[in-house]
């Protein structure tokens, strides 16, 4: 992160791991800690350009099999619309010296449509780097939890309405949380950012372990000479 610029955290997660309600709770703390300017964003869709994609990606269902959204198509609108919503809400935050956090990065990308999703890893990291300018997190979170718990709760949120990514099988899901666990883990400079928070608990103890996190983060990063 460069010197006075703002501080930029990601949630990330699988569906139903409560990573959606921690990101607006965390937010609220932040406020009232840690930057009282702070900006709630998330991903696909805040913005009108960015619900149009999620509309279409994520609930519209194809009346036929000839006309499938594939996971290229929506890994190419992911990028689209994550470019905009830098261009448009993160970077001018991040400028002005306000903390950002955003609910799902490009992180979320190679979890879904990378290996899981029948691409490779590295050609999605490679097209959301372009799209967001080698933008990365100064902190990720990633909201760790059972899947059997967590993808009924997915699903009661939801309600009725279809959802591509939840509509899919149990095996989907395990995949993807072992994406993501396998993301948090790799070694580097990269990995880094991760902070992995058990999932398992009231939404109070979940938050406990992120504030928790959060503070000797910057701890860490402050004695690294990073901020």
């Amino acid at each position: 992160m460069l010197k006075n610029k703002g501080f930029f955290i990601s949630f990330e997660g699988g569906d139903g791991t409560g990573k959606s309600t921690q990101a607006k709770i965390f937010y609220k703390w932040i406020l009232e800690n840690f930057d009282k300017k702070a900006v709630l964003t998330f991903e696909p869709g805040d913005s009108d350009f960015g619900r149009e994609i999620r509309e279409l990606v994520m609930h519209r269902k194809s009346p036929t099999q000839k006309d499938q959204i594939t996971a290229k198509t929506q890994a190419l609108l992911f990028a689209s619309d994550r470019s905009y919503h830098i261009d448009n809400i993160i970077l001018p935050a991040l400028e002005q010296g306000k903390t950002v956090i955003t609910d799902r990065y490009f992180d979320s990308s190679v979890a879904y449509q990378g290996d899981v999703g029948g691409l490779d890893d590295k050609s999605i990291y490679n097209l959301n780097m372009f799209a967001s300018d080698g933008l990365i997190p100064d902190i990720t979170f990633l909201i760790d939890r059972d899947i059997n718990k967590a993808l009924p709760q997915a699903k009661k949120t939801t309600g009725k309405k279809y959802d591509r990514f939840e509509d899919k099988n149990l095996a989907y899901h395990k995949q993807i949380r072992q994406k993501y666990l396998e993301l948090a883990n790799k070694k580097g400079s990269f990995a880094k950012r991760w902070c992995v928070i058990d999932g398992s608990g009231t939404i109070a103890e979940v938050n406990k372990k992120i504030i928790e996190a959060f503070l000797l983060k910057i701890k860490e990063i402050k004695s690294n000479n990073i901020v």
